[in-house]
């Protein structure tokens, strides 16, 4: 079975590509819903818009205060995450160690801003995502902490392998951010860059909602699975273990 060159940047350009236009349609659906809710004049044709020019326009909105109910309902729950031995050599101590890390993570991220945020945006356009990076806590810190932080514009910046099946993604093999940078930044960043944009698929770029065209350059950060292999054996007793120095 071949595998992806995930360092021949042509081969991973078109692979994101793919990615993008098989998403077209269910990607444009959920920015539509969005600016339904989210935008002055969302919930109006653009046609009777620019009929009307600037005359009064009244709009008797339905559907946010469902997507406000549905929200604070989600927001008004605990939701956590709790650790368990799951047998073999886990342990209960382990487990309890692992549950501290958790919490803490949680806690310096205020992570349920960010659960809220994408909640919300999951309740109006279908879509959104989060993720879990390293950083420094504050400028005095020697030692980086892990932090759950939400990703802005996940709609148009995030994309995932086409193969993945599950809801959540975590079957995909690769994944890519994607990140828009002003010129003088990316020429700070990569001096000797191409200056050539990632294609993001945002096609609400062009439209009459964006009237400033901001000069930028997008670039792109890729997560990706190595596959390897290992080596198990089976106990007499029917125990599962590598086969490796422990």
């Amino acid at each position: 079975m071949a595998h992806t060159d995930y360092t021949d940047a042509s081969e991973v350009l078109i692979m994101i590509g793919k990615a993008q236009d098989g998403e077209e349609t269910q990607r444009e659906q959920a920015r539509e819903a969005k600016r339904f809710i989210t935008v002055r004049d969302g919930q109006w044709d653009e046609y009777a818009v620019s009929k009307m020019d600037n005359r009064f326009r009244g709009t008797f909105d339905m559907c946010s205060p469902i997507v406000d109910g549905i929200a604070g309902e989600m927001e008004q729950s605990d939701f956590t995450i709790r650790v368990a031995p799951s047998g073999g050599e886990a342990s209960k101590d382990t487990a309890k160690t692992l549950d501290g890390i958790i919490r803490n993570i949680r806690n310096i991220s205020n992570a349920e801003a960010s659960f809220n945020a994408a909640g919300r945006s999951m309740i109006t356009g279908g879509f959104d995502a989060w993720e879990v990076t390293q950083d420094w806590i504050d400028g005095d810190s020697f030692d980086q902490d892990l932090f759950i932080r939400k990703i802005p514009n996940a709609i148009d910046s995030v994309w995932f392998d086409m193969s993945s099946v599950l809801q959540d993604r975590s079957d995909a093999k690769w994944s890519v951010k994607l990140v828009a940078l002003p010129i003088a930044e990316y020429n700070e960043r990569w001096a000797d860059g191409s200056g050539t944009s990632i294609g993001d698929n945002a096609s609400y770029r062009n439209s009459d909602n964006c009237k400033e065209k901001i000069e930028v350059v997008t670039v792109g950060k890729l997560y990706y699975r190595k596959p390897r292999n290992i080596e198990l054996v089976m106990m007499s007793d029917g125990s599962v273990y590598r086969d490796d120095e422990k």
